[in-house]
């Protein structure tokens, strides 16, 4: 666990609220975890060393980092960690990637040290010219490239890692989560209160409560007595249903998932072959060792059950993975064994793709069972190549204004580290909210690709209606402005789907050769048309904004017109985050909605100016997107003139042009 103290509303971060509750199972753990460690670990002594040369002081990616934007100057550590309410500074956390950028004047240098072993990298300290990257073991390969734009680095990553796939659309809308919502009556009074209420959202999930005492595969049978009426019910609402699943896998007789994985031999084991032991949330646990395909296979069968009850995405959590009781960033230890397709290998040197094959062993199951439906899977941990099995999202956060703040930069490098389908927990996890708080979260994230409310179990609620009528309408607006933008949003997807292209961008993206903006992470660009200046302080009512070179642009409401390459003063009262549109842009908006359903018309507001712009759509369910049933519309505009060129045999809607103002 975290060894930084315990954080208000996240009692994963106390290590005695584990021995007061598992007391014997965790004393006997780490007494057999030291005995081990007596006999096998062993001194780490051979470090693989890569350096780098850098061409500037702006370096990108890495994966989680609880910095801001620019990680030149800092030393970072490769070892996925849980840390439990996080805040800033804090290294490292759930998902790390050896991959960075260092963006300078004549282009973009990128380095990928595809080596999944504890590491480190040290960008610029020791030398100033220089990351030099450290492993305890051997590298698989070791990737450098030149590109000229941000862009084009990133695509060149996701080629040589993987693209991610199309999500069905109800993925990036509105989603509500809570640790936890207890019983089948509440998640139906939750959707029930969504709709009356007229706010929009499209997915509810359970935490670890819903399940029988823990047990992964399982649900409580008397608190969720009718799981498939549950979800049938969701479903006529307009709503999914995302459940939970944690890898350690419950010590107890006659329990299915024991029995069958002892059976299987399917567990990470010790040197001597027994499965290894270790202590979360059902108490004494082995862990399925998910880098072999026979493993996988298993956890996919077992999931059929839930998925067969209607439920629609798989939450993969505390898969660093996790072992109660251990204060050590390693976590389990050393001398565990995985026996993977390819041979035994030591968790030392597969630790860090323990995520990325959960995540893949669940995508599987939904693959298998779900029919048609495009699969949608979340995961806390994860490595470069994991964007394409799973989304993500960036672990436990806290309700603090700071973590608004790191949540763009952290954001933002995930992005530039591949993984673009991400987001952190708005409004935070940790620790109680306020009304301000809540609302500049919602409006600081409006197009973050993954959008949902997540909050701890004693901290005080915060789904949308929870501070009253005032707070409620606030985040009503905000909510329906993203479903507004989500055709653009999506078609955001679609590019870095088909492309790499990353989703969320900083403006050095726009303004590549104007080094005094590369550190600058307070605003970011979704896709290449639209600027997010949200406000990150609490009593702001006013911001100065960035505008990048190259182009003018317009506030959303397209009433003004700017020159780019100079700040701007507006006005950011509570009701209002500013937003921006490039001059030349096609914008694709749809009327507000409860969910989302694809509506017949398709509305294209034009930002005059020169430019081109584009619009991709599908069906947003199956997956019939894979052999052409999609269309792409390219605009091409000129001052108020707009033409457009359409390919694809999906139909899509009908398209109605205005000028006149975002209302």
């Amino acid at each position: 666990m975290a060894d930084k103290g315990t954080a208000s509303g996240d009692p994963s971060s106390d290590e005695n609220f584990f021995i007061r509750t598992f007391g014997d199972s965790i004393h006997a753990y780490l007494a057999k975890r030291k005995a081990l460690d007596s006999v096998y670990a062993k001194p780490r002594q051979v470090v693989f060393r890569h350096e780098v040369p850098l061409h500037s002081q702006h370096v990108y990616g890495t994966g989680q980092r609880t910095f801001g934007l620019n990680l030149y100057g800092r030393r970072l550590t490769f070892w996925n960690t849980d840390a439990g309410a996080y805040g800033r500074g804090w290294e490292p956390i759930n998902y790390t990637i050896p991959f960075l950028l260092n963006m300078h004047d004549k282009g973009v240098t990128g380095v990928f040290v595809d080596n999944t072993h504890r590491g480190t990298v040290d960008i610029g300290i020791t030398d100033p010219g220089l990351a030099i990257f450290e492993f305890e073991g051997p590298a698989r390969a070791v990737h450098t490239f030149q590109t000229s734009t941000l862009d084009e680095a990133v695509a060149r990553f996701c080629q040589l890692t993987g693209h991610m796939p199309m999500p069905p659309l109800w993925a990036i809308g509105h989603h509500q989560s809570r640790y936890s919502y207890m019983s089948q009556a509440e998640v139906l009074a939750v959707a029930r209160e969504f709709r009356s209420r007229d706010i929009p959202c499209d997915a509810l999930y359970l935490d670890i409560h819903y399940m029988d005492n823990y047990k992964v595969f399982t649900w409580d049978r008397q608190a969720f007595p009718d799981l498939k009426k549950m979800t049938d019910e969701l479903h006529g609402l307009g709503m999914r249903l995302v459940v939970i699943l944690d890898p350690g896998v419950k010590i107890e007789s006659g329990y299915d998932g024991y029995e069958s994985g002892l059976a299987q031999n399917v567990f990470i084991t010790y040197p001597d072959g027994s499965p290894a032991d270790g202590v979360v949330w059902p108490g004494p646990t082995h862990h399925p060792d998910f880098t072999r395909s026979s493993v996988r296979d298993w956890w996919a069968e077992r999931l059929q059950p839930l998925l067969e009850a209607g439920v629609d995405g798989l939450w993969n959590d505390m898969n660093e993975p996790l072992y109660f009781g251990n204060n050590e960033a390693i976590s389990p230890a050393d001398y565990l064994l995985h026996h993977t397709d390819e041979g035994a290998r030591s968790h030392s040197e597969v630790h860090n793709l323990y995520g990325h094959f959960m995540a893949a062993a669940s995508r599987l199951a939904q693959v298998r069972h779900a029919l048609q439906r495009r699969p949608f899977v979340i995961t806390r941990s994860g490595y470069a190549g994991t964007q394409a099995v799973s989304s993500s999202w960036t672990g436990d956060n806290r309700s603090t204004w700071d973590d608004l703040r790191i949540a763009i930069a952290m954001n933002l490098n995930m992005a530039l580290s591949g993984q673009s389908f991400t987001g952190p927990d708005l409004g935070g996890f940790a620790g109680d909210t306020t009304p301000e708080l809540l609302v500049r979260w919602y409006q600081a994230c409006v197009l973050f690709p993954y959008f949902r409310n997540h909050s701890a179990i004693d901290t005080v609620r915060q789904e949308p209606w929870a501070f009253g009528p005032e707070t409620e309408q606030l985040l009503r607006e905000a909510i329906r402005l993203r479903y507004r933008l989500l055709p653009y949003l999506y078609t955001c997807f679609a590019h870095c789907a088909q492309r790499g292209i990353p989703i969320l961008k900083p403006l050095s993206a726009a303004e590549p050769r104007n080094p005094n903006i590369r550190s600058l992470d307070d605003t970011y660009l979704v896709g290449d048309h639209v600027l997010v200046a949200p406000v990150l302080e609490p009593l702001t009512l006013r911001r100065t904004v960035y505008l990048p070179a190259g182009s003018d642009w317009y506030p959303l409401d397209g009433t003004t017109r700017y020159t780019g390459g100079q700040l701007v003063d507006v006005a950011a009262p509570l009701d209002h985050v500013p937003l921006f549109v490039r001059a030349g842009t096609v914008l694709p908006v749809w009327p507000a909605q409860a969910s989302l359903a694809i509506p017949p018309i398709t509305t294209l507001r034009v930002y005059p100016g020169t430019g081109t712009s584009t619009l991709y759509e599908d069906d947003g369910t199956s997956n019939a997107y894979e052999t052409g049933a999609w269309r792409w519309t390219t605009f091409y505009c000129e001052d108020e003139k707009v033409r457009l060129e359409t390919a694809g045999s999906y139909p899509g809607t009908q398209l109605a042009f205005k000028t006149a103002p975002f209302v």
